[in-house]
C-alpha cells in the first residue's frame, strides 16, 4: 500500500510502552508514522516494510482482552509461534584469557521492553553473544527486549592518565563510565547494573595489597614517632635531664 508524505500527519519514536504489530500482538519499539485516515504504522516514513501497529493506549484502537493479555505477559497467547519456549535467561560471564590479553572484552545486555509497570521491566539480562545477535536479527524479539553492548575494560591503570591534558592512558574506572553512558542512550539506567567499575580487573589483588602495604607503612610511621617522641633520661654532672631523643 502506497501512502504518499502528504498523507502523513504524524511521526514519532515508542520505547515499547505505545503499540503492538497488529498482525503479532507484539510490543513494537522503534519510530512509527500516522497516515491522514487515524492509522498507525511502523517506521519513521512509509515504505513496502511498514506495518500496521495498534496504540495500546487507546480503547478505541485495542480491545479489552489483547490489553489484559499483553499487561500480564501473555506471550503464549499473544503469538506463541514467535515467542521462544522460555524468557532469557542471564547467562555466566567471565572474561577468557584472550580478553585479558586484549585488555578488554564485549559486555552484551538485554532489557525486557514489555509490561512497563511490571518489576520484570526494570531487569538486565546479561547475556552472551548468541542470544544477542538472536535477540538484535529479530523484529519480533527486539519488541520484546532492547539489545545493547559496551566495552568493558580489564586492564591499565585505574584512572586515565595525562600529559600535557592530553590523555595518554586510558583508566579502567573512567573507561568503563564511558562506555556505560554511551550504551544508556539506547537503555536507560544500565549504570544500576554496572556498580562495580573494576569488576574482573586483573590487578583488584595488587590494589589490595597497596592497600595494605600503606597501612602497613602507616602503622609502622606511626610506630616510629611514638619511639621518638619518647623521652630519653640522660645524667649531667649526677643530675638526670630528661630531653627527646627527636631533637
Amino acid at each position: 500500500m502506497y501512502i504518499p508524505v502528504s498523507n502523513i500527519v504524524e511521526t514519532g519514536f515508542t520505547s515499547g510502552n505505545q503499540f503492538v504489530v497488529e498482525s503479532t500482538q507484539l510490543f513494537y519499539t522503534g519510530y512509527y508514522h500516522k497516515d491522514n485516515s487515524n492509522v498507525y504504522w511502523s517506521g519513521q516514513t512509509h515504505d513496502n516494510s511498514s506495518v500496521v501497529l495498534k496504540n495500546i493506549n487507546s480503547n478505541n484502537l485495542v480491545d479489552n482482552d489483547t490489553r489484559n493479555n499483553i499487561v500480564n505477559f501473555g506471550y503464549t497467547k499473544l503469538n506463541p509461534k514467535i515467542f521462544p519456549q522460555e524468557s532469557f535467561t542471564p547467562d555466566f560471564i567471565i572474561p577468557t584469557k584472550q580478553d585479558y590479553i586484549n585488555g578488554f572484552f564485549i559486555r552484551y545486555i538485554l532489557k525486557p521492553t514489555v509490561g512497563v509497570n511490571n518489576v520484570q521491566s526494570l531487569n538486565f539480562i546479561e547475556v552472551k553473544y548468541n542470544k544477542f545477535i538472536q535477540v538484535s536479527q529479530s523484529q519480533d524479539l527486539k519488541t520484546l527486549y532492547k539489545p545493547t553492548s559496551l566495552i568493558w575494560k580489564l586492564t591499565g591503570p585505574l584512572y586515565d592518565v595525562y600529559k600535557d591534558n592530553i590523555r595518554i592512558s586510558s583508566g579502567i574506572i573512567d573507561t568503563n563510565k564511558r562506555s556505560i553512558a554511551e550504551a544508556e542512550k539506547f537503555i536507560p539506567n544500565l549504570s544500576l547494573y554496572f556498580t562495580d567499575l573494576i569488576q574482573f580487573n586483573k590487578s583488584q589483588e595488587s590494589i589490595k595489597t597497596q592497600k595494605i602495604q600503606t597501612t602497613q607503612t602507616t602503622q609502622t610511621v606511626q610506630t616510629t614517632q611514638i619511639i621518638q617522641s619518647v623521652p630519653t633520661t640522660q645524667t649531667i654532672g649526677g643530675t638526670q635531664s630528661s630531653q627527646g631523643s627527636g631533637y
